[in-house]
């Protein structure tokens, strides 16, 4: 194993002494301060994997014990189950929805600007048929 890599056996028992309908989440917490004890990082990430395996026998019977293997990466602790691969998320690039939405704001651009021409032009409009009036009124 690396350096950053570690397996435990952590005793998530002390679950049983909270109510029936909570012992799922409190073994949950029970893990996660564990890791954070025994790992010095700052963060911890459970995966989804060892989340099943402690919900598997329902809220009320987690396990009172559960192997796992800790992987600390920039200062987070990842939670693994021993047998679990380890999988980075890729994140992929999608230039097509990026186009599209650079394409809307340019029309809604477009659309602001041929309203803001139509709201300036009205007060000129307004205020020439001001002056017409005037002037009639005065040539009376």
């Amino acid at each position: 194993m690396k350096d950053n890599e570690g397996l435990y056996i952590v005793p998530i028992g002390k679950a049983y002494d909270y109510k029936k309908n909570r012992r799922a989440i409190k073994a949950v917490k029970i893990l996660k301060e564990f890791v954070l004890r025994h790992s010095k990082s700052e963060y911890v990430v459970l995966s989804m994997k060892t989340n099943e395996e402690i919900w598997s026998r329902s809220i009320q019977k987690p396990p009172r014990k559960i192997k796992v293997k800790i992987v600390k990466k920039d200062g987070i602790a990842y939670i693994y189950l021993p047998d679990e691969k380890i999988e980075e998320k890729k994140i992929e690039e999608k230039p097509a929805k990026e186009e599209k939405a650079t394409e809307k704001v340019n029309k809604k651009e477009e659309e602001i600007e041929s309203k803001e021409e139509k709201i300036s032009e009205k007060p000129k409009k307004a205020k020439e048929d001001k002056k017409k009036t005037e002037k009639k009124k005065e040539e009376k």
